[in-house]
């Protein structure tokens, strides 16, 4: 299945970094709050002349599902001794078996620092985990002021996330000390706790519709998925926004423009917290202390839910990434590189086809598809890995799985590393730099799960290929001793040259009781004992087969005489075999003189 080069290189044990390498763990890198953080990152990094390696997930679903717990075999990475610090985005790791993978493989590594970046999750901690994050108090207090001292508010309310989460806890915080700081008594029946997601949203403005809870002049949700959930039911039941109701999100997620009207939020500095992330890490492992970290704040990004308006470069930003997106799914629909894929009949022909369709990644620099050396078969993972570069047509290379760093060339550059998987099998990774700051989009993540199935086709097909050889031998073959059968001795017998051609049968014989009679474990004792003895007897260079439940065939060209062959079967005969049987002589019209 492999084709090597010749100037293949096989490296073992020793490690290649040329520079100090910083794990970033994450899930699901292509959302917009983790690439802003990876951004950060990697412009801090490349400054002090560190490698990145990002690993990460694709589909990070809430719950385990089984089809997906073998991509999550790429935190098994974490083990290896070539980081130097990791940096942890432990909020983009929602999945509890996943946390508890990424946990079990910190704890191993107890002298290698972690940054732990984002809001602490319960379960998910370590003792020496250093959290950083933004300033989601004075970020949201911020926001409460701007609704109290522009809009003239007084009558508030506040939908947050998990009431066992500290960034919950805290968002509250700064709205109660913006009420307070204007006079205004803080109301604990105002402040609801949510999940972060679509259908708090929508629950609380159910709520308001129905009379249940009176309407306010406003509500700040706490993250934006929850005022999606909310704009979202207003619409269905036509209450105006802002004329009814002001509503303002957090943390800035992109896709604000799906939702009617342009949602007012504030956006996280998570760029910033990804630069401090590199800074502390490196303070750390310099010194021996974090030293100190100072909470970035974030912007106002203003849209229609509060009557303020959208900002004009905040909109064509926007406008452009979904032009770009737009630009992007047209070229997935129509483009044909699946269809091509399933066209390949090895690996190399698959890499050429995948640099025919390079264009699908915007900005990237290197590109490599890591297989296990033995991904094609059902045995284990090999240790070792065998690398092609899916951009250029440079030589293959294996390297042991637990020293990547030996796919790492050039300048210092962030590698990110997703699974290539299908089902239960685990094919390798992607390993993929680009030639500016940047990460990968979900466009990405399409050619990714593409990869993967095609790479399922090209093992079946030639798992297919071998079926199909293999069936052809046991047509001819008998499946218990490995010799021929029926069929396989009459196209040997058509074949082969009648010149000085004995035939000689050989019938297992009970003394005792018939064949037929006997357990299955003496027939198949009996019947491999008397095919070893039929081979024995007509030598490696003559044929011999198994054509009846305890009949055997055997033609053996020589010019020996009759006396001679009587000689070799005495001689064998003497092995005293599990079942007593007798050679019985045929005529050479073997198969018009078989027994039926």
């Amino acid at each position: 299945m492999q084709v090597y080069s010749r100037k293949q290189i096989l490296i073992r044990g020793r490690k290649m970094k040329n520079r100090p390498i910083y794990g970033v763990i994450a899930a699901q890198v292509a959302d917009i709050e983790q690439r802003e953080i990876l951004l950060g990152i990697i412009e801090t990094a490349q400054e002090f002349n560190i490698d990145i390696a990002v690993i990460s997930n694709i589909y990070n679903p809430i719950e385990t599902d089984e089809v997906l717990i073998t991509e999550n075999r790429i935190y098994d990475m974490i083990s290896s001794d070539e980081f130097d610090g990791f940096i942890l985005i432990s909020e983009s790791i929602i999945n509890s078996d996943v946390q508890k993978c990424v946990i079990s493989r910190l704890a191993e590594k107890a002298d290698i620092p972690v940054a732990a970046v984002g809001t602490p999750l319960p379960d998910f901690v370590l003792p020496d985990f250093h959290f950083i994050n933004t300033s989601d108090r004075q970020d949201i207090e911020e926001i409460t002021d701007h609704l109290i001292e522009v809009h003239w508010f007084t009558d508030i309310h506040i939908l947050s996330g998990y009431d066992f989460i500290d960034a919950s806890v805290k968002r509250v915080e700064g709205y109660r000390e913006s009420l307070e700081k204007h006079g205004i008594p803080f109301d604990e029946n105002k402040a609801f706790f949510g999940d972060f997601w679509f259908n708090s949203g929508r629950l609380q403005a159910e709520k308001y519709i129905s009379g249940e809870i009176v309407f306010p002049q406003a509500v700040i949700c706490c993250n934006d998925y929850m005022a999606y959930g909310m704009l979202d039911v207003f619409m269905e039941h036509d209450v105006k926004i802002p004329e009814k109701l002001t509503i303002t999100g957090y943390e800035y997620i992109h896709e604000r423009r799906d939702h009617d009207p342009l949602l007012t939020t504030y956006q996280r500095n998570r760029r910033e917290l990804g630069r401090q992330a590199v800074r502390l890490l490196r303070e750390k492992l310099e010194t021996g202390e974090y030293g100190d970290f100072f909470a970035p704040r974030g912007r106002f990004i203003y849209g229609n839910t509060c009557g303020c308006g959208a900002g004009n470069n905040d909109i064509r930003k926007e406008i452009a990434e979904i032009r770009t997106r737009s630009d992007y799914d047209f070229l997935n629909l129509f483009c044909q590189f699946e269809h091509r894929f399933t066209e390949c009949r090895n690996v190399n022909e698959f890499a050429a086809c995948c640099r025919e369709f390079r264009f699908m990644i915007r900005n990237v620099d290197k590109l490599y598809m890591c297989l296990h050396e033995n991904w094609y078969n059902e045995e284990p993972n090999s240790e070792n890995m065998i690398r092609y570069d899916l951009l250029t047509y440079d030589d293959t290379l294996m390297f042991n799985k637990n020293r990547f760093s030996a796919v790492f060339g050039g300048s210092a550059a962030p590698y990110y590393f997703s699974p290539l998987f299908f089902g239960n099998r685990e094919l390798g990774v992607i390993v993929l730099r680009f030639d500016s700051p940047d990460t990968y989009d979900h466009v990405f993540r399409n050619l990714m799960k593409a990869l993967s199935n095609t790479l399922e086709f090209l093992r079946m097909k030639n798992d297919i290929q071998y079926m199909m050889q293999c069936q052809n031998i046991a047509e001819q073959r008998d499946t218990l001793t490995g010799i021929l059968n029926e069929k396989g001795l009459k196209k040997a017998f058509c074949s082969a040259d009648k010149t000085d051609l004995y035939v000689v049968g050989l019938q297992i014989c009970l003394f005792e009781k018939n064949f037929s009679a006997l357990r299955e474990m003496e027939k198949i004792d009996a019947i491999t004992d008397a095919a070893k003895c039929l081979v024995e007897f007509c030598g490696s260079n003559d044929i011999c087969a198994r054509v009846g439940a305890n009949t055997f065939i055997g033609m053996l060209q020589s010019r020996a005489s009759r006396a001679l062959l009587r000689v070799r079967y005495f001689c064998v005969n003497k092995r005293k075999p599990a079942c007593a049987y007798s050679f019985v002589w045929y005529c050479d019209s073997i198969f018009s003189s078989l027994p039926p």
